[in-house]
């Protein structure tokens, strides 16, 4: 007699989620939980990384590729890994309001006197080639890597793009819709730009908005791609 057996569908317990300052991380990073073996050893990596880097103000959980390879904790090359990516005059807004958030402690640890945004895109420019400000650091740094992430999800479709991943991968026990929590509020990212700001982060985040196509958008563009999930960022 012949057996057949049901066939056999793969599955993934583990995956590393490379962390970029800004771009929905603290949602994603929260709702994989120890799955991501990036948290499943938080304690070991902030106790090999460099604290010049991260300042007590950024977590230690946003190390690149490279920089976690180095600490010897794991083999990335064992997992399946992804990173988010996000327009960068989006991301920088994002930035500015987690700086105002927090201000006094940039205007310690930065030197950040003014609060208004054209001197927060000046520090950008001023401090892009300070390895130790991770705030100005282009978003394919994370990507920079010999095992760079085996997926890429854009910030503007992240609810669809997160869901597609999972059910793709069969990642067991993670629900492959992200939680709404935490919107952080603010007017669309276009209405705090005049030319001069644009220019400064378009110049700082040139490979960035080459290697991932981004664009300028005003508000009423941008309203039709609006992703409406609202998420910790």
């Amino acid at each position: 007699m012949k057996l057949i057996f049901p066939e056999f569908e793969p599955f993934c317990t583990k995956l590393i989620f490379y962390r970029i300052p800004k771009n929905a991380s603290t949602s994603i990073y929260e709702h994989l939980g120890n799955s991501n073996v990036i948290k499943a050893h938080e304690k070991q990596i902030s106790d090999k990384a460099d604290q010049r880097i991260y300042k007590n103000i950024f977590q230690t959980s946003h190390s690149k590729p490279n920089e976690l390879k180095s600490f010897g904790l794991f083999d990335t090359s064992d997992y399946f890994s992804f990173v988010v990516v996000r327009n960068p005059w989006d991301r920088m807004v994002s930035m500015y309001n987690f700086f105002l958030i927090n201000k006094e402690l940039f205007e310690k640890t930065y030197d950040m006197k003014k609060q208004d945004f054209l001197s927060f895109c000046n520090l950008i420019k001023d401090r892009k080639d300070d390895k130790f400000f991770i705030a100005s650091d282009k978003q394919v740094d994370w990507l920079d890597s010999d095992n760079p992430p085996n997926q890429i999800i854009r910030f503007e479709s992240l609810q669809e793009d997160f869901s597609e991943m999972i059910k793709e991968i069969n990642l067991i026990g993670i629900n492959p819709e992200l939680p709404h929590k935490n919107k952080t509020e603010h007017k669309h990212y276009s209405s705090y730009y005049d030319p001069e700001t644009i220019q400064i982060i378009s110049d700082v985040f040139e490979e960035d908005i080459d290697t991932f196509k981004y664009t300028f958008l005003r508000e009423e563009i941008q309203e039709k791609k609006t992703n409406k999930g609202s998420l910790k960022i």
